[in-house]
């Protein structure tokens, strides 16, 4: 059921973009009256205005997610020297290196996922 949910919302989505990159490719000019004129104008301003919201929403998730892997990056940076003053003699330190680099494989792997979603290409036709 949720998959079924997930398509409709996509095929949702994509007719609102392909509604929206048609009344974004019309031109005023070829308009026949002033009020057809200027409803599209107002439509084009909304579809605008909407679009920079969405781009400022994903910013602000892309940079609360990032900060909330920096703080997690620094705060396992704290927790470290405290495990290396507790470690015994018989810890080795090629085994903290990896866990080290697979953690940070990991948080960049999650930062390039925010940035991958941040923008529809779509959108970059009607700048």
């Amino acid at each position: 059921m949720k998959k079924t949910n997930d398509i409709r919302d996509r095929a949702a989505e994509a007719e609102l973009r392909s509604s929206n990159m048609e009344i974004m490719s019309k031109r005023i000019e070829d308009l026949p009256d002033d009020i057809s004129r200027k409803y599209l104008e107002l439509q084009k301003e909304i579809i605008m205005h909407d679009i920079r919201d969405q781009v400022e929403e994903r910013r602000k998730l892309a940079a609360e997610k990032s900060k909330g892997i920096n703080q997690s990056a620094s705060s396992s940076s704290h927790q470290e020297p405290q495990i290396n003053q507790s470690a015994s003699s018989s810890s080795h330190p090629e085994s903290r290196d990896s866990e080290n680099e697979s953690s940070e494989t990991e948080e960049n792997e999650e930062v390039a996922e925010v940035y991958e979603d941040e923008i529809d290409p779509t959108l970059d036709d009607l700048a």
